[in-house]
């Protein structure tokens, strides 16, 4: 569905309409960026059907990775710029998904209100390692992109955003503890996605929609300072335990 969308519209910016059905558009004056997803929309689309939010998602990774192929880089950096920004777009779309709540909510607990009973924990368990696989899926397809079809890293960068909210909602929802772990994520990927994607993705969970520049700047300035901190705390329980050793 979204891939037919996003085909099919012959505006010049085809990413007005990128995510425009289920989740409408809403753009800032003067902003191309989304500002917010229409969540009583998204919602009952998801709800529709048992299929609805996979069939959605996986056509949002599939976009992901149309800006990779060697065919549109050689079309020439015009098409290949507007290509990758549909792409971006899509990826984007679901940054706001994930910050409303009622939305996170159906995706990861169903139908169920009572999060507790059996049927509940066998979807949230179904669907975190459904979100896992997939995920795993295009971040392998990233880390084997060649140079400048990704430009920026920015689809990989909301792919990382968009687990960081994943994981928030996946906890904060009783899901599962640490979603993040179930990610095969080289090193240097694991300090962008504490240091970048994880204080953007709660910061805009936090906020309710997207963060302004400076928001952002001063998420991600925090974020470093408390992955330091985190990291040299651990390093100083290490050194600890081996001095201990040695008594």
């Amino acid at each position: 569905m979204l891939c037919g969308i996003i085909t099919q519209t012959k505006s010049r910016r085809c990413s007005n309409l990128a995510v425009s059905h289920p989740g409408q558009r809403h753009a800032r004056a003067g902003s191309t960026s989304f500002g917010k997803c229409d969540g009583g929309r998204v919602k009952r689309f998801i709800r529709s059907s048992t299929q609805a939010f996979p069939a959605l998602w996986e056509a949002c990774l599939a976009v992901a990775k149309i800006p990779l192929d060697d065919v549109i880089y050689r079309a020439g950096p015009a098409y290949h710029r507007e290509v990758h920004q549909i792409a971006r777009d899509c990826l984007a779309g679901f940054s706001q998904i994930f910050t409303n709540d009622g939305v996170s909510k159906a995706i990861l607990c169903g139908p169920y209100k009572d999060k507790d009973n059996d049927e509940a924990v066998a979807f949230g368990q179904d669907r975190v390692e459904y979100l896992a696989m997939t995920t795993n899926r295009i971040i392998k397809v990233f880390n084997g992109a060649k140079e400048g079809r990704d430009v920026g890293d920015v689809l990989e960068g909301y792919t990382y955003q968009n687990t960081a909210m994943i994981a928030h909602r996946a906890r904060e929802y009783g899901v599962e503890k640490d979603f993040a772990s179930r990610l095969e994520m080289k090193p240097e990927s694991k300090v962008l996605y504490h240091t970048v994607a994880v204080p953007l993705g709660e910061g805009m969970i936090k906020k309710g929609f997207a963060l302004s520049g400076a928001e952002a700047q001063a998420a991600m300035r925090a974020g470093a300072a408390q992955y330091k901190e985190e990291m040299n705390r651990k390093a100083g329980k290490k050194k600890g335990k081996g001095k201990k050793g040695r008594r």
